[in-house]
């Protein structure tokens, strides 16, 4: 698919059933931005189509607009992930845009139309689609990513939209630096960070020509264009019927305010015209013209998002002719209709609680207000066998912006609102969203190619499945001879060509591992899909385990990248799935996840697997570094090094987009989903090579009642609720690798404080009391005498002191070890704390 862009699409559909048409499955991910949306016009029409270009499919709406049907759409929660948003300022989420966007190709559409009959074909609206490709990308879709990124801060939004919003935008931003960018004259204009009216074009303007379907109470933003254009005359045109929404009277003293010819006129075409356009001609004939979600109001022209501004998004262009109305005519100011919009008897009152989403988690239901509310707010539910009927369901505490109903356990697709209370009537529904059907679901394409293979799920149970598949990928090997330094088949030697033989590699791991490895989840490769494997009989697991752990011990050299990729995969889900008794000690599964990361990292990577091969290793690292031991001494952590080691060089070419895809079905070091910014911050630490930041991060999650930040140097401050201040430093210090030299200064309720340094195979304690006095001591660390056991044992810690004389007086090897690790003690601290 070329880039190109589509100035006049009446509707985005046609270009969402061409991606379909192509058949290859391989969107991701299918955004669909709308102020209303009609559920029912959504399931009937748009989803068929949508899943089947291989998308998950998120729907986001105006949280005060929303009132849909429930019985209309059956298919929220379960098949899509329906969410809303809530600008921050109070004001309308009110941008048309839809993204299909996948590794291979994107389409990106912005528009002036809703999700719903009307918006996608009866009215007359406008949309500006534009497509990409690996090879080119049209910089209208690079913005596009850009404009998705600022919506969280503006906005409070559904929490499992959110993450749909970003999985999109990652896709966008990773084609944008893949393809090479084309200037289409296409700009993307928002209400993010200013004014639209500010980011109009600049120059001299002879003819303004606008049109929207409505125009605010006092015509300001009509005023406001033709006083920032100057323009030399404007014509304005309104639908017959009285089907646009503008005030005559004010619209009079617009006109007589601006002193250049303004003639309005009359657009007699029978559809509704819903569009909104504005569009300046240039004394030389050319043109400029904003179309989009923006209607001729001060929320969407003359007010950003964060000032109480709307969410609004549009596309400025140059088109080669003019897009307003022709069937028009001259129209009398006196025969302009008066229209208001009339007030919504469905919209919330201003101290009325919002009510954003529902969504199963942790064995309960999972609630988000648009904001706390000062009062509990009571929640009701109807489930699938009673619309008319509502039963309660709990509250939402006072202050709380969300809340988790344990037990709660309602479906998906179950109807959930804000119940009222004193006369007023009840919220509007959001639909339970169940994560594992309709986000962590395997896309329609993925799952009937996969019908039949045998995927990770199958081969974690099944010892001989399991043998059959490594002498399957060992065969690719062999088939596969590669080049004469034996790295591997044709596969992995030629980056152009790389996926050539992907039918050979296919037959050798099954489609479904094949995929795994690329970063497509199989088709319900969830929680429930491991439960098996953790009631499998004592020998049947070891053996599984014995055979990974050879795997990667013994299998992997001759072996093509394609398959240690696979096989690093699998362990991650062996140990998901329980295979191992734990993940430390000699039958842990850290060590052999470690054994597949080292494995994994050679130089014949082909550039096509690198994001991949970076992403798996990414979560690797990530879930081993949760699991990793506290003391830096075990055979684990020592394998945890050596995998840290080999991948730090590929690590940062991982894909955020497809580390959250990967990351679905795993769970941290607590038990709860992987957060995939937290698998990217781990990244960041393993590749910068910094044991002081590991430290920190270490000891945030295992002592979280510390405080731990850096100073200049290689000094630790530890800021305790204790008094054992000299325990406390001698804990964080043996935290770090051996044979770093580093200081902790740690203190606590009392203020007398502490200095642990190790410099040079010895420790160092220096320690102030109550009244200031310094005391110094050194005492030599062996393999029993660490720090930390010199803290708590007298006795071991008077037999490895090296004595200097008086407590009181420095000695030479201390000043040394202080002014080596950036410790200071001129001010009588350490240092002040940095800002």
């Amino acid at each position: 698919m070329p880039a190109v862009i589509d100035q006049m699409a009446s509707s985005p559909l046609p270009f969402l059933i061409a991606e379909q048409r192509l058949g290859d499955g391989q969107a991701r991910e299918a955004l669909f931005c709308s102020c209303n949306v009609d559920l029912g016009y959504f399931e009937e029409t748009v989803l068929d189509v949508a899943e089947a270009t291989g998308a998950r499919v998120t729907v986001i709406g105006d949280a005060r607009a929303s009132n849909p049907d429930p019985r209309t759409g059956p298919g929220a929660g379960t098949r899509y992930v329906h969410g809303l948003a809530a600008p921050r300022s109070g004001n309308a989420f009110h941008a048309k845009a839809i993204v299909v966007a996948g590794r291979e190709r994107v389409m990106v559409a912005i528009g002036s139309g809703d999700l719903s009959p009307g918006g996608w074909g009866l009215n007359k609206e406008s949309w500006t689609v534009a497509t990409a490709d690996r090879e080119a990308c049209p910089e209208l879709v690079a913005d596009v990513a850009d404009w998705l990124r600022s919506l969280d801060g503006l906005c409070a939004l559904a929490p499992l939209a959110a993450s749909g919003i970003s999985r999109t935008a990652a896709l966008l931003e990773e084609l944008a630096v893949e393809a090479d960018i084309v200037d289409t004259g296409h700009r993307l204009v928002h209400t993010s960070a200013q004014p639209i009216v500010g980011q109009l074009p600049s120059g001299e303007v002879d003819h303004l020509l606008l049109y929207a379907p409505f125009h605010d109470q006092r015509t300001a933003a009509a005023q406001e264009l033709i006083a920032t254009l100057r323009p030399a005359r404007v014509t304005l045109a309104v639908q017959s019927g009285g089907r646009t929404v503008i005030q005559p009277t004010a619209l009079r003293r617009v006109i007589a305010a601006a002193g250049i010819p303004v003639e309005i006129v009359e657009d007699t075409g029978e559809r509704y015209r819903h569009e909104t356009l504005i569009e300046a001609v240039r004394p030389d004939g050319s043109r400029w013209a904003l179309t989009g979600s923006p209607d001729l109001s001060v929320r969407a022209l003359l007010t950003p998002a964060g000032k109480g501004g709307s969410i609004e998004v549009g596309v400025v262009s140059c088109p080669a002719a003019s897009l307003f109305p022709e069937a028009t005519g001259p129209l009398p100011l006196e025969e302009v209709p008066a229209v208001r919009l009339p007030g919504s008897a469905q919209a919330p009152q201003v101290d009325s609680a919002v009510l954003l989403a529902a969504a199963l988690a942790g064995g309960g239901l999972e609630v988000t207000l648009a904001r706390p509310a000062a009062w509990p707010t009571p929640l009701e539910a109807s489930r699938a066998d009673g619309f008319d009927v509502w039963e309660a369901i709990g509250s939402v505490p006072a202050g709380a912006p969300s809340h988790v109903l344990a037990g709660a356990g309602l479906p998906g697709g179950t109807r959930v609102r804000c119940a009222r209370n004193a006369g007023r009537a009840p919220g509007p529904v959001v639909f339970v969203i169940d994560p594992e059907l309709a986000v962590l679901r395997a896309r329609w394409h993925t799952a009937r190619a996969q019908a039949g293979q045998p995927g990770p799920a199958e081969l974690i149970v099944d010892a001989r499945l399991l043998e059959r598949w490594l002498a399957d990928a060992g065969s690719l090997a062999a088939t596969h001879p590669g080049d004469a330094a034996g790295r591997g088949p044709l596969l992995d030697a030629d980056d152009e060509g790389c996926l050539e033989s992907a039918d050979d590699a296919q037959t050798s791991l099954g489609t479904a591992m094949f995929r795994l490895a690329l970063g497509e989840l199989p088709f319900g490769l969830m929680d429930s899909a491991f439960a098996r494997a953790r009631h499998l009989p004592g020998p049947e697991r070891r053996k599984i385990r014995q055979l990974l752990t050879a795997a990667t011990v013994k299998q992997a050299a001759p072996q093509p990248a394609i398959a240690r990729l696979a096989l690093l995969a699998l362990v991650l889900c062996g140990a998901k799935a329980g295979i191992w008794d734990g993940p430390q000690g000699s039958d842990g599964w850290v060590s052999v996840c470690a054994g597949a990361v080292r494995n994994l990292v050679r130089d014949d990577l082909p550039e096509r697997l690198v994001a991949a091969a970076a992403s798996w290793a990414a979560l690797a690292m990530y879930l081993m570094h949760e699991h990793r031991p506290a003391g830096g001494r075990a055979p684990e952590a020592a394998a945890y090094e050596e995998a840290r080691a080999a991948a730090a060089l590929l690590l940062p070419r991982s894909s955020a987009a497809l580390v959250a895809e990967m990351a679905t079905p795993f769970t941290n070091g607590s038990g709860f989903p992987v957060d995939p910014d937290s698998v990217m911050h781990v990244t960041g630490l393993v590749t910068q090579d910094d044991p002081l930041a590991d430290v920190i991060d270490a000891l945030a999650s295992a002592r979280p009642d510390w405080s731990v930040h850096r100073h200049d140097g290689r000094l630790l401050h530890l800021q305790s609720g204790g008094r054992g201040t000299f325990l406390h430093a001698a804990e964080a210090l043996e935290s770090m690798p051996d044979g770093t030299d580093a200081a902790v200064w740690a203190t606590g309720t009392t203020p007398a404080w502490a200095i642990a340094v190790r410099f040079e195979g010895a420790l160092v304690h220096v320690e102030s009391d109550a009244r200031g006095q310094l005391l110094w001591r050194h005492y030599r660390l062996g393999p029993l005498a660490t720090p930390t056991a010199l803290a708590r044992n007298p006795e071991l810690a008077t037999r490895s002191r090296i004595s200097h004389g008086a407590l009181k007086n420095p000695f030479p090897e201390a000043i040394r070890a202080l002014l080596a690790t950036g410790v200071d003690l001129a001010g009588g601290t350490p240092s002040d704390c940095p800002d």
